[in-house]
């Protein structure tokens, strides 16, 4: 599902980069190839590095989280977002972390964010 979203994302009009990042940045590079040239760079990032995870969220536009699983993912990133200023998207399908994410829209908004959202899970 993410990866139809960095697609769509990288054939947009607009004068900006996608960062892709992953723990192996090496698989990543197929997806890399489909993209349009100088679209995406691809960086090796560990999410549980709150320090490396900061600096890469510090400054983007959006940040889209597509790791799972996302009961262990989300909340480094979102915190992340939330001390940067930064919009978070993810494609979360796991209910307990998609209640929490969508529990602190009120300090997004207080962080002057405009949009923290998580898919709503299929509950069932």
């Amino acid at each position: 599902m993410c990866k139809v979203a960095i697609e769509r994302f990288a054939r947009a009009d607009g004068d900006w980069e996608l960062t892709l990042c992953d723990i192996r940045p090496e698989l990543l590079q197929p997806l890399l190839k489909r993209l349009p040239a100088g679209r995406a760079k691809v960086r090796r990032l560990d999410l549980y590095d709150r320090d490396d995870l900061l600096q890469v969220v510090d400054g983007a536009a959006l940040v889209v989280l597509g790791a799972g699983p996302y009961t262990r993912t989300s909340e480094p990133v979102i915190t992340a977002c939330l001390k940067a200023k930064v919009p978070y998207l993810d494609f979360d399908d796991d209910v307990e972390s998609t209640e929490h994410a969508l529990s602190l829209a009120d300090k997004a908004q207080e962080a002057g964010i405009r949009s923290m959202s998580a898919a709503a899970p299929h509950r069932g």
